[in-house]
């Protein structure tokens, strides 16, 4: 597309970045090529993107991810799964919907919100699996800045995500960052 200038008031001190996600092979180089950081929506794709970061001739130490996580925090998980696991089932139908995926005629559609979880498209974690897994993988891959996930799924209720949010700043993340101090 090609805009014609807009006027930005006030001036920002300084150009924000460019994030850009994307999932396909094609769309990671893209990526990797004109954005100053990367949307991972799910882990897996972090590699090929330092991949193809590397081997656009920029250092890795300069590489910037901010890594989504599609996963429910809490103190029981599949509780929480079992009520707001008919949200995601939206969303990810949605989605494909849209083509996020490759083809929309060519991705089946979730049925049940318990085909998510099986695929691997959503983790269900408490408290120790996900400081588990956070501390592992901010370990594993210093280029990763920030990590998010969604406070609240389309149609849920504010108090249900506000909830996980909060289960998340208290039991989960001090635990990460005392982790990560402890490896110095």
């Amino acid at each position: 597309y090609r805009l014609p200038a807009v006027p930005v008031t006030p001036v920002p001190e300084q150009v924000p970045q460019l994030l850009v996600g994307a999932m396909a092979d094609v769309a990671i180089e893209r990526a990797a090529r004109i954005g100053d950081g990367f949307l991972s929506t799910q882990n897996a794709h972090q590699v090929p993107f330092l991949v193809a970061w590397e081997r656009l001739g920029r250092p890795l130490d300069e590489a910037r991810i901010y890594a989504g996580q599609w996963a429910v925090v809490a103190e029981d998980p599949e509780r929480t799964w079992a009520r707001i696991g008919r949200h995601a089932l939206y969303q990810l139908n949605e989605y494909i919907e849209w083509g996020a995926f490759g083809p929309p005629a060519d991705i089946p559609r979730f049925t049940d919100p318990s085909q998510i979880v099986e695929s691997g498209a959503y983790l269900l974690w408490d408290a120790d699996t996900a400081v588990r897994e956070l501390t592992a993988l901010l370990r594993e891959r210093p280029q990763i800045k920030d990590v998010h996930f969604w406070a609240q799924l389309p149609g849920e209720p504010v108090d249900s995500g506000s909830e996980r949010i909060q289960f998340l700043a208290s039991k989960v993340v001090p635990q990460v960052r005392a982790n990560l101090r402890a490896q110095g």
